[in-house]
C-alpha cells in the first residue's frame, strides 16, 4: 500500500522527468539552465549514467564520486521505507492478531 497513495506516485513521476531532463540526454548538460546543472550533480540517474558509459566505453575517471551520491541515495530511501513501515506496523500488528476463541467442549472432553 501506497503511503502518499496517487499524490505520490504523480511525485514520483515528475521526479523521473527531472532526472531525465537533468541527465544531459535531451539537452546538452552543458547548456541546461543552472537549475538542472546542479540536479545533474544530486539526483541518482545521472550520477549512474554517466560513470557507467564511460567504463562502459573503456575509459576510467572518477566513480567514488558517483557511487557515494548512490550509496547516500540508497540510505535516505531506506530510512524513508523504515520510518513508513514502522508508522504502519501498529496497524498491522492489530490487525494480524489472531482471535482468541474459546476451545469448542468436544475437544476439552477428549482431552480429559
Amino acid at each position: 500500500m501506497a503511503v502518499f497513495g496517487g499524490v505520490g506516485r504523480m511525485v514520483s513521476i515528475a521526479v523521473v522527468a527531472i532526472q531525465v531532463a537533468a541527465f544531459g540526454g535531451l539537452v546538452p548538460i552543458e547548456t541546461a539552465p543552472a537549475t538542472l546543472q546542479t540536479l545533474n550533480g544530486v539526483l541518482p540517474l545521472p550520477q549512474f549514467v554517466a560513470p557507467a558509459g564511460r567504463l562502459l566505453l573503456g575509459g576510467g575517471g572518477d566513480v567514488v564520486g558517483p557511487c557515494l551520491t548512490l550509496v547516500g541515495w540508497t540510505v535516505g530511501a531506506l530510512l524513508v521505507s523504515v520510518v513508513c513501515a514502522a508508522r504502519q506496523r501498529p496497524d498491522l500488528a492489530v490487525a494480524a492478531r489472531p482471535q482468541s476463541a474459546p476451545a469448542p467442549s468436544s475437544v476439552m472432553a477428549e482431552t480429559s
